[in-house]
């Protein structure tokens, strides 16, 4: 490594609560790396007598050692050892001062020969003269004590000299897994962009997001191409990509593929603006990321669909955070500071919601942040029966009864999918209704909805007590399905209700965060005092939950009850579908009355053409004064229509649904919105035609096979 990156090419300083020692290796020869024993004299021999937690060898790719900051702190306090003169002997005779300078070059050698080797030197002391007996004595006791110290440092450097290298444009360290444990999750991230690995440890009930990414492992010359271009000053930001480009294909056309140059760009841009949350934006299977402060000490943490909260090897910086959070708010117009220590943005081409806080809303100097991601695309009810979230045969009777004008509310706690099941219910309304989303914050996909032909309009909340005025605004606008995505303050939750009450030919579908539907009633009639009345405008109360088992979590619609508008005070409920968690099945409880097998047999996720075709000879709904629905006959009275007709329609619509979900397995394309748009088009315009039937469902399937 030579003597170049000596003390006036190294930088002691704070990332965070941590001191790391920071050398430029770019003007020196060596390999950069304390695996080299060249470099490791070079780079530990100036941390003597250093408080220091870590070092970072600055190349192309930068090197870490993570896990240094014990053998540092040990090696630090070598050098008063090295220091000592008392005892290296105290005469002052000419031999004695011979003696002493052997002394002296026997501990600068033992320091060398331990840097080279890492292991314990060879420190041999012989007393030369009889007079020499008690000196030597006082030296020797001082030699084990070094001896003892070597043998320490040796011990901690065997359990943590890995090195974990970065590019110099990342904002992060990548740590790969180090445990015990083994792999029981591997996929590949949107777009090839990297690949991801879960693995179940021996020793932590936290799985481990292991995630390889390739600009972590380009050859050492690409990346000494991409710091030349990095290096040269852009005209101005908005021409950074651009220029990194062009000077990539004017640096590096003679020896690389344009394509190659092309993705090289794109890497750096991507981690220039985003760091590496745009990588895990890519990861379709995650819900949030966690970074708590400080996060030089805390690995980020990830929600996974199917395994929950995950502990990562990503370790990022408080100065990356800041610098994100500068622009964040650069671009909102804003500040993040002192005076506004908390900032939450959208970060819309990433489909990412960022909350940042900072000191003092935080203990310390720290930087916390916490990122909820949605999922690319739209999410629909077949992906959800895909997931075994629900039945076919519920997910039929939802369908139908918001499409007929019911009114539902979504309950759950925070990761059980209510606002996924909301988005959902839009397809299934369909392109010949007029659709209004209101919502906060961008988690409903409207773009992709228009672009697929629906007729919807994204109305922003700003806040919420405007929800009022804009709820008022679009009772004159007509019949229109309005859904309202997580209703979070008290005002919103009463303008939402208000709208219920009083929408004549306005369904609502919202979601709320209660645990149940008891909770719900006294948030409304208790807590926000409403009037009981106002709680029967509901027609669906759709509960949704999430499990942990042994092989990941799961969400499921484990109620869809019906409000009943007769009664007291307190609310009464048919329940409608029921959840059985042994089972893992959403069955009908009082909306169906019949045949128990055959009734069992429709309710499972693979209901048989045979089966519907029976019952829909041979099953009934369930009467309202028996306990069963009060919204099947009010809807069926409303269109002039028999209760048997809508019973074979729901029926046969669920039969679609499960065959499009058996097919969709060499074609997955027809379970994200615009394969259901054109499937459910296609199928309801030849009930329109014909009614719902065997015929009619068997034409479909024929279209459907043949593409």
């Amino acid at each position: 490594m030579g003597t170049k990156t000596g003390p006036e090419g190294m930088r002691v300083g704070l990332s965070g609560p941590l001191r790391l020692a920071e050398v430029d290796c770019r003007s020196c020869p060596g390999r950069a790396t304390l695996l080299d024993p060249s470099c490791r004299e070079c780079v530990l021999i100036p941390l003597l007598g250093k408080e220091v937690e870590g070092v970072v060898l600055k190349r192309p790719y930068h090197r870490l050692y993570p896990f240094l900051s014990s053998f540092l702190k040990e090696f630090g306090s070598l050098r008063p050892l090295l220091q000592e003169r008392s005892r290296l002997g105290t005469g002052e005779g000419k031999k004695c001062r011979e003696c002493r300078g052997e002394r002296e070059r026997l501990l600068g050698d033992s320091l060398a020969s331990f840097l080279r080797t890492m292991e314990v030197p060879a420190l041999r002391v012989k007393p030369k003269r009889k007079e020499c007996l008690e000196c030597t004595s006082r030296f020797s006791s001082f030699v084990k004590e070094l001896e003892g110290k070597y043998r320490r440092l040796s011990r901690l450097w065997r359990g943590s000299s890995g090195e974990v290298l970065r590019p110099f444009f990342a904002d992060c360290f990548i740590l790969p897994f180090r445990e015990r444990g083994k792999v029981v999750d591997a996929y590949t991230l949107r777009g090839g962009r990297g690949r991801v690995r879960i693995h179940r440890r021996e020793d932590s009930p936290l799985p481990f997001y292991e995630l390889e990414l390739p600009e972590f492992r380009l050859p050492e010359e690409e990346m000494e191409l991409l710091e030349e271009v990095f290096l040269e000053e852009p005209a101005s930001l908005e021409e950074l990509q651009e220029g990194w480009r062009r000077a990539l294909l004017e640096k590096g056309g003679g020896r690389y593929p344009a394509e190659e140059l092309e993705r090289l760009s794109s890497l750096l841009s991507s981690w220039t603006s985003y760091g590496v949350l745009e990588a895990l934006s890519r990861d379709e299977h995650l819900t949030d990321f966690l970074l708590p402060s400080p996060p030089e000490l805390q690995p980020v943490r990830v929600i996974h669909e199917r395994w929950d909260l995950c502990e990562t090897g990503i370790h990022c910086s408080t100065s990356f955070l800041l610098s994100l959070a500068e622009r964040l708010a650069s671009r909102m117009g804003t500040s993040f500071d002192e005076v506004r220590p908390q900032l939450d943005a959208e970060v819309e081409e990433l489909g990412l919601r960022i909350f940042l806080a900072r000191d003092p809303a935080l203990w310390g100097k720290g930087v916390g942040m916490a990122v909820r991601k949605r999922r690319e695309r739209t999410w629909t009810q077949p992906l959800f029966l895909q997931r075994r979230s629900l039945t076919p045969l519920a997910s039929s009777f939802l369908s139908w009864a918001v499409r007929e004008g019911a009114s539902a509310f979504i309950i759950g706690e925070v990761g059980s999918a209510k606002t996924s099941l909301l988005e959902s219910l839009l397809p299934e309304v369909g392109r010949e209704h007029h659709l209004i989303c209101f919502q906060d914050t961008p988690e409903l996909h409207v773009e992709e909805l228009a672009r697929c032909g629906y007729s919807v309009e994204n109305v922003r909340i700003r806040r919420p007590e405007e929800l009022e005025r804009q709820i008022e605004a679009f009772l004159r606008g007509g019949p229109a399905h309005w859904f309202i995505a997580e209703v979070r303050s008290q005002e919103a939750v009463r303008a939402a209700l208000g709208a219920a009450a009083r929408r004549g030919s306005q369904p609502v579908v919202s979601s709320f965060h209660a645990r149940s539907r008891r909770e719900m009633y006294e948030l409304i009639c208790r807590i926000l005092g409403l009037p009981p009345a106002v709680y029967r405008h509901v027609d669906l109360v759709v509960g949704t939950a999430r499990f942990r088992e042994r092989e990941g979590t799961v969400r499921r619609v484990v109620e869809v009850s019906e409000v009943r508008k007769a009664g007291g005070e307190e609310p009464e409920y048919s329940d409608l579908f029921s959840y059985d968690r042994k089972e893992d099945l959403l069955s009908p409880l009082s909306l169906l009355e019949g045949e128990g097998r055959l009734i069992r047999r429709l309710s499972s996720h693979r209901p048989r053409e045979e089966e519907v075709r029976k019952a829909a000879g041979r099953l009934r709904f369930l009467p309202p004064e028996e306990g069963g629905s009060e919204l099947v006959p009010s809807v069926c009275r409303r269109e002039g229509r028999e209760e048997e007709e809508a019973l074979e329609e729901i029926l046969w619509e669920a039969l679609v649904k499960a065959r499009l979900v058996e097919l969709s397995g060499g074609n997955p394309s027809l379970l994200e919105l615009e394969g259901v748009t054109r499937s459910y088009g296609r199928y309801l315009s030849l009930v329109r035609e014909r009614g719902a039937g065997e015929e009619t469902f068997r034409e479909w399937l024929g279209w459907l096979r043949g593409g």
